[in-house]
């Protein structure tokens, strides 16, 4: 992979391929649809994710990506925990690798990609409610010629904002915690007392 893009950038060669990106949904799920322009070389479109944001591997929407024979997407890591708030230990960032081939019917292709978002925890000094904003960087993409030469593709420039409400009332959970540890002190006393 790392030999491919070298190559890529070394060859300043650019491929015909355009497309553009948007994230559409107003919940914590949302769809990356991406619109490709020119499909005339199997192109791999590449994005890294923010560790918040994820694609959910068992989501069922992506049945028709995975029963299209001319589109292939694989996912770095496969195996995730998608109950892990954003602040979880052992989360690392998602890449998407999806690889398309050219379709002689048409050049042009609408490729929906289902996305979920983490919670997010609040940290010291965030507001305990409004938005928070994942931001997805442009992806990398290029393609491979006919005669096997790697080329650049001309990705959109432009960064998708996933903004997700945040809401965290501490001083409930505080109350709601100091009110069961004493309701379950209680009754350990008292079974205490009875037993004894």
């Amino acid at each position: 992979m790392k030999h491919i893009l070298l190559l890529l950038l070394l060859s300043c060669v650019y491929c015909r391929v355009t497309f553009t990106h948007e994230l559409i949904g107003d919940s914590f799920h949302k769809i990356l649809r991406l619109s490709i322009a020119d499909v005339t070389d199997t192109t791999t479109i590449e994005y890294t994710l923010p560790v918040g944001v994820f694609l959910d591997p068992h989501d069922p929407q992506l049945s028709g990506i995975s029963s299209n024979p001319l589109v292939s997407l694989t996912v770095t890591p496969e195996d995730i925990n998608i109950e892990l708030p954003d602040c979880g230990d052992d989360l690392e960032a998602m890449v998407l690798v999806l690889t398309i081939i050219p379709d002689p019917s048409t050049d042009n292709r609408v490729i929906d990609i289902p996305l979920h978002v983490r919670y997010h925890c609040v940290l010291p000094g965030e507001p305990h409610a409004g938005l928070h904003h994942y931001t997805i960087a442009p992806p990398r993409c290029w393609a491979l010629e006919r005669d096997g030469t790697p080329a650049m593709c001309s990705p959109p420039h432009n960064q998708l904002m996933y903004p997700v409400p945040v809401y965290s009332d501490q001083g409930t959970v505080g109350v709601v915690t100091v009110w069961s540890v004493a309701v379950l002190a209680g009754l350990v006393l008292i079974a205490g007392w009875r037993w004894a």
